[in-house]
């Protein structure tokens, strides 16, 4: 390996500390490396470090710096330097800097400029007396995987994967000798970043199949992994389409309602959603719309709802480009329909209603709205207002409904309920001060005071009237509880809205 170190160039070692021109001196022995591995890292000529532990005094002679701590001599570096570590103890997170100084210099004052971009090397390449291990060709071949399972070494090893090229095709001809290999970096906490490094590097046939082998191999365990979904996630996005339809062919072969409740696996579904043509999940989504009991599993999930909203977004941007409309309706409508059927419930539960309030203002699903809100909500106002959950749908409806819906809502909310026989409280008054049917208030308040602040050709002068009359009752009610309504920070909204009216 002539002057270079195994992972580094110049006369600085990033393991071992090379002296003079011969083989880099590695725990005293020289590391008999494979020619593969000459050279294909392009590390700076700044030397690479990891700190010993804490205290100083195993090895080295030990002294007081100008930062207040102490300083360690850990041997020869190569043409006559020293390798120093200074310790500052007053750091909690034990924070070195690297000094290089003359072999015939002890002097604090007399060290070299540090060196603050300096990588750090992983701790275990010493051993308990702080000198690094010797390596052997079987060492050198397990150097990859090791250093990318360390937070330290996996930096470094991203931060210098060689560009495409003899070097690069070294880093995976290593790698793909090694049995499950790729699959020991996706699982790993730090080694998963490199793994996804790989993924984006792979180039030739060889490296793209054996990325493609490797996940095909592990799924569906790879996609519940908190660390390797991520690796999966990367390959859906950036690998050759062919291979990415082979992935996405053989996830569809599993559970993907498991999958998508899944706390780590629904990333996946949405990358699938996100990146890939509705036809190409549309089997994906008939298997959560063809069983009551999938459908409402993933709808009704702290993570599933989150697929479903992605779908129904991605579908409403679809229907705009007039060449696929045909087949995003084909996709879309099953969705649909099932929706409808279930509206209620939907709304009601702590999930499901951001669904249903994502499909309520999506721009290009002004059909479906106008269904969900003549379906489901009209005649159910009352009760859906006083609902923790369903009280959103109900502010989402009023603020993207189209006029005519609108009106139609505020007039159910005002006139459509008869007074209580025995309290002779009306619908208002049961809402005004409930903790839910407040904030509904609050949307019917600004409801009125848009279209009465609004151009007058856009309502017709019967509806004027009503929106009048309905924002006289509000005030006049709201005026009545102004003390009551101010202990409460949804009652003060409420009198700042009609206060700002008045202004």
């Amino acid at each position: 390996m002539g002057e270079h170190g195994l992972f580094g160039t110049g006369g600085y070692g990033v393991i071992g500390r090379s002296a003079g021109n011969g083989p880099p001196q590695i725990g005293g022995l020289s590391a008999q490396c494979d020619p593969l591995f000459t050279d294909f890292f392009y590390a700076s000529d700044r030397p690479l470090y990891s700190p010993p532990p804490l205290p100083f005094t195993e090895r080295g002679m030990s002294s007081m710096n100008q930062y207040g701590g102490h300083s360690l001599d850990i041997g020869s570096i190569g043409n006559g330097q020293q390798f120093r570590f200074s310790q500052n103890y007053h750091h909690l997170n034990h924070s070195c800097d690297s000094t290089v100084m003359s072999s015939n210099s002890r002097s604090d004052v007399e060290l070299a400029p540090t060196y603050p971009d300096t990588k750090l090397m992983p701790y275990d390449i010493f051993d308990a007396n702080r000198n690094a291990y010797s390596l052997d060709v079987s060492a050198v071949y397990q150097m990859i995987e090791r250093y990318a399972k360390d937070k330290l070494g996996c930096k470094y090893l991203q931060d210098n994967l060689p560009p495409a090229g003899p070097r690069r095709d070294a880093v995976f001809a290593v790698l793909m000798r090694q049995p499950d290999s790729f699959e020991s970096l996706a699982f790993d906490v730090f080694a998963n970043f490199y793994a996804q490094k790989l993924v984006e590097s792979a180039k030739s046939a060889d490296q793209v199949a054996w990325i493609r082998t490797s996940i095909v191999s592990k799924i569906p365990d790879i996609c519940y992994n908190r660390y390797s979904c991520r690796v999966v996630q990367k390959s859906l996005e950036v690998l050759p389409e062919s291979d990415k339809l082979a992935l996405l062919s053989k996830i569809m072969e599993h559970d993907v309602v498991t999958m998508a409740v899944d706390q780590n696996a629904n990333h996946i579904v949405q990358k699938i959603v996100e990146k890939f043509k509705p036809a190409e999940w549309k089997l994906m989504l008939n298997s959560v719309t063809s069983h009551d009991g999938s459908f409402f599993r993933i709808m009704e999930s702290k993570y599933g709802c989150r697929v479903m909203q992605l779908t129904v977004d991605t579908l409403s941007k679809q229907l705009a480009n007039k060449i696929t409309f045909c087949e995003v309706q084909t996709v879309l409508v099953p969705l649909m329909e099932k929706i409808f059927t279930h509206c209620e419930r939907l709304s009601s539960n702590e999930f499901a209603n951001y669904v249903i309030q994502h499909t309520l203002q999506m721009p290009n699903l002004g059909d479906y709205r106008n269904r969900i809100i003549e379906q489901c909500l009209l005649r159910n106002l009352l009760s859906l207002s006083q609902e923790k959950f369903a009280s959103h749908v109900v502010e989402k409806a009023l603020a993207y409904a189209p006029p005519q819906l609108r009106f139609a809502m505020l007039e159910e909310l005002f006139d459509g309920y008869l007074p209580d026989v025995e309290t002779g409280k009306d619908c208002l008054d049961v809402l005004l001060f409930h903790q839910y049917g407040n904030y509904v208030v609050q949307r019917m308040l600004t409801a009125c005071i848009d279209v009465l602040k609004g151009p007058r050709s856009a309502v017709s002068a019967s509806d004027l009237a009503s929106y009048r009359k309905w924002t006289g009752r509000l005030t006049d009610q709201i005026s009545e509880n102004v003390g009551h309504l101010s202990r409460y920070s949804s009652g003060k909204k409420i009198i700042q809205l009609l206060q700002d009216y008045v202004k």
